[in-house]
């Protein structure tokens, strides 16, 4: 998530503030201190002196750094916005990145300064990313990304990307090496420093297909060393039980919303309930990437590398196939999608879905697919609001409404 949209999600400034200044401090064994100035403060800048640095944050961007920085440094953000598959917005979004990331230009998009004092060593070589649930620093000289737990964040996600994480290297799947962790007032780790492009933002579509095969096989290798069977309705009750405790305790739904909530949790599970009765007892789990999509998938040259796995956690085995070819983190028309899946046979036999599982889904009853499909449901939901129950948050995401919004139609298609 960019910091645009992070900033009206969250009190982002403060929680910059308070995990950077915890981490330098930290990290170079001194105190740090942070603050941030949503405008270009002429007052702000020139009230410190000497040891103190001025950090630039361009919002839509998705970036912050010192002025001067290398173009080097910003080549991440760069190859991850420059181009769009919106083929009206392709010229505009071209110019765009190339002016503010250009080294006089730049500086003219990045209204927000940033205060830092002490001042960073070899600051240049730097970049800050924002994200959902931790800042990355990018450091281009030693050629590593450091990974930080934002301040006053539930550390659930932060656990299960580092778990599987180290799963996947055990297992040397194409993920960045882990190469140092930390557990002290602030949560952090270091991985290997790697640069690439999404797929979907690749000019060649073969190579695109390649390697999101190549992905598929090693994700399937992940699924076969996680494997674990588990009764259909004892999944359902725990993903119910999480969903509802969630639901009731988040301080932003209104008591409608939170009704309305309730009501499609038990319709879902019910029918989860309905459609394995007596016919499908037990399904296969196994530890996913929880997001994946063409995003996550980064490629340069001969390597490529399957990146974000802060949503990695135990979910039936289809899960990731899911997650892609419904396209699920775009909520809209979410059930449309769904609908044409249960519709079309040619759809499960692609190998996004057919690979997965241990006998493959293509031969699956209408039944089970509906099955498969309900379970998936829940656990979305049961992400949605696990996302969104963050006690910071200043309002829910827009995606989560949009999901919401998608459920009782997506319920209705599988019925």
């Amino acid at each position: 998530m960019k910091i645009s949209l992070l900033l009206k999600r969250e009190p982002f400034s403060t929680i910059f503030e308070d995990t950077m200044s915890a981490f330098f401090s930290d990290y170079f064994s001194q105190d740090y201190k942070i603050k941030w100035y949503q405008t270009d403060s002429k007052i702000g800048i020139t009230a410190f002196k000497n040891e103190t640095q001025i950090w630039k944050c361009n919002p839509h961007l998705n970036a912050i750094f010192v002025p001067g920085v290398k173009k080097i440094v910003l080549e991440p953000i760069i190859r991850e916005f420059i181009y769009t598959s919106v083929w009206w917005r392709k010229p505009f979004q071209y110019l765009y990145v190339k002016t503010a990331t250009h080294g006089v230009w730049g500086k003219y998009f990045a209204k927000i300064n940033i205060k830092v004092s002490p001042m960073v060593p070899d600051a240049k070589d730097l970049l800050i990313v924002g994200g959902n649930h931790k800042l990355r620093l990018l450091d281009y000289k030693r050629k590593k990304c450091f990974i930080v737990l934002k301040k006053g964040f539930n550390s659930n996600f932060y656990e299960g990307e580092l778990n599987a994480r180290r799963l996947a290297h055990n297992l040397k799947l194409p993920v960045p090496s882990i190469l140092e962790e930390v557990s002290s007032d602030i949560r952090w780790y270091a991985e290997e420093y790697v640069i690439g492009t999404p797929i979907n933002r690749l000019k060649e579509s073969k190579r695109s297909r390649f390697v999101l095969g190549e992905c598929i096989k090693v994700l399937r290798i992940l699924g076969e060393h996680t494997r674990e069977e588990i009764e259909v309705e004892n999944y359902a009750e725990r993903l119910s039980e999480s969903i509802k405790s969630n639901v009731i305790s988040n301080h932003l739904l209104i008591e409608e919303e939170e009704a309305r909530l309730l009501d499609y949790l038990d319709k879902a599970r019910s029918l989860i309930v309905e459609l394995s009765q007596n016919y499908i007892k037990k399904m296969n789990t196994i530890i996913v990437h929880g997001d994946f999509q063409p995003g996550n998938i980064i490629i340069n040259n001969d390597c490529y590398w399957i990146i974000d796995w802060e949503y990695s956690y135990r979910r039936q085995e289809e899960y990731d196939g899911l997650v892609y070819l419904l396209k699920s983190r775009f909520p809209c028309g979410l059930a449309q999608r769904l609908k044409n899946l249960l519709k079309d046979d040619r759809m499960w036999t692609d190998p996004i879905l057919c690979k997965w599982s241990e006998n493959g889904v293509g031969k699956m009853s209408l039944r089970h697919k509906r099955l498969i499909l309900a379970i998936f449901l829940l656990e979305e939901l049961s992400l949605q609001i696990e996302e969104n129950s963050n006690p910071m948050f200043k309002e829910l995401g827009s995606g989560f409404f949009d999901f919401i919004n998608e459920f009782p139609k997506a319920s209705e298609v599988i019925k």
